[in-house]
């Protein structure tokens, strides 16, 4: 099993602050992750942890997935992160949204936070390509400073899915 974890913490006004932060859930998430197995656990304990320790109006978003190719799925939880996980699927080559509810760590000390967020499994099938990324890529502008945005992006995606990743 390959797991993947993209955490982002927004720029504030002291950066070091904000590195440190992202850091530590990092940091968190992969212990918890180690020891106690259930992602649901995991987030829920480190969300927890984060409330207690950062200002007010400080958060961290993250998208988990841990894949199993043996099994043929792909576990998911997100926690308010904005661009989802990208599925292209082989059989038919539609893009398929992977986007479970959730909110970013910190916001809420637990019962918001526990009620909201989701762990999703999605069947993955030999051939299917998983796309995981922040939101650099949807922010990217031309030369009329125009964003590319989400449908953009998606349709790249799905032009060039099919390009050998070896």
């Amino acid at each position: 099993a390959f797991t993947f974890l993209y955490m982002f913490v927004p720029n504030t006004r002291v950066r070091l602050g904000s590195a440190l932060v992202g850091a530590t859930a990092r940091a968190y998430l992969r212990g918890e992750l180690e020891r106690v197995g259930e992602v649901a656990d995991a987030f829920h304990r480190i969300n927890r942890w984060l409330a207690g320790d950062v200002r007010r109006g400080m958060f961290v978003t993250a998208v988990y997935a841990l894949l199993d190719p043996a099994q043929g799925r792909v576990t998911v939880a997100c926690a308010g992160h904005k661009i989802p996980l990208l599925r292209v699927c082989q059989a038919d080559g539609q893009l398929r949204v992977v986007q479970p509810e959730g909110i970013a760590f910190g916001f809420d000390k637990g019962p918001v936070f526990e009620r909201r967020l989701q762990v999703v499994e999605v069947p993955i099938d030999a051939g299917d390509r998983l796309v995981m990324t922040n939101s650099a890529p949807v922010r990217i502008q031309n030369e009329q400073a125009e964003e590319l945005g989400e449908k953009a992006f998606y349709a790249r995606v799905r032009k060039h899915c099919a390009a050998d990743t070896t």
